[in-house]
This record gives structure tokens, sequence and C-alpha cells, in this order.
């Protein structure tokens, strides 16, 4: 997360420095073409970045559970490694993370189609990562008890 957080806070510095490149210069590309996609290269690179590190959370409460599931089986246990708790750590962890990469998702969606896309855009992602953590990880649990 601390990552996850350093990288948008670099990004966001960066695009706001963005419009301070001086229109004298000359550089290929062109500085009107830096400060026409510059915002939006940085915060699509950076919602790319954050999106997959939500799918490494995903993926380590998965291979928690796995852990877990193969610890209790050993020591005769009865765990339920894969409910799904909304308190979860990993949970949290991933809808911090979820928030960045949506807040990303606004200005990349806004400075293409304008504001009610971007919004609707940063809302959109933010609802679908809330529902795919349970759903990937009921869909891991499903593929455990098959293969175990």
């Amino acid at each position: 997360m601390i990552m996850a957080a350093a990288l948008f806070a670099g990004a966001f510095s960066a695009m706001s420095n963005v419009g301070g490149v001086a229109q004298d210069l000359d550089l290929h590309p062109p500085v009107t073409l830096i400060k026409t996609w510059g915002v939006i290269a940085v915060a699509g690179f950076t919602l790319l970045s954050l999106l997959l590190s939500g799918r490494m959370v995903v993926r380590l409460r998965i291979a928690l559970a796995e852990h877990s599931q193969t610890l209790s089986r050993l020591r005769n246990e009865d765990d339920n490694p894969w409910r799904f708790r909304p308190h979860e750590r990993t949970y949290l962890l991933f809808i911090l993370l979820h928030m960045l990469a949506s807040s990303m998702a606004v200005i990349v969606a806004w400075s293409i189609w304008g504001m009610w896309v971007g919004l609707l855009g940063g809302a959109g992602l933010m609802a679908a990562g809330l529902v795919w953590y349970p759903v990937r990880l009921t869909n891991a649990a499903r593929h455990a008890r098959r293969a175990g």
C-alpha cells in the first residue's frame, strides 16, 4: 500500500508539472503534444499500475487462504479460511488501493471525455472493485474445494 500511495503521490505531482513545461522548448514530441496527452499518459500508467497492485492484494489473500487451509488439514482443525469478511485487513487494504485507482480513472476519463463520464467511470470502477474482490475469493474457494 505504501508503494501505491507513493506512486499515486508522485504521479499526481508529475501531472501538476506537465502544464509548466515551457512552450519554447525544442522537444520531441512537441510541447503541445506533451501538454495535451501528458496528464492522460501519466494517469493512465498510474491507473494500470494501481489496478495490478490491487490484483496482487487479492492474490495475496487467496494464497493466505490456501496456506491456512493446508495447515488446518494437517492439524485436523475445522477452519474456513475462504470465508469473506468485509472487515478483513486485505479487503480494507484493497478498498484503499482501489480508491486511488478510481481517482486516477476519474482523471483519465475526465481528461478525455469530460466531467460526467469521468465521475461515472470512477464510481463504476470503485463499485466493480468492491464486488470483484469477494467474487474472486468465492471462485478461488470453489476451485480449491474441487482440487482438494
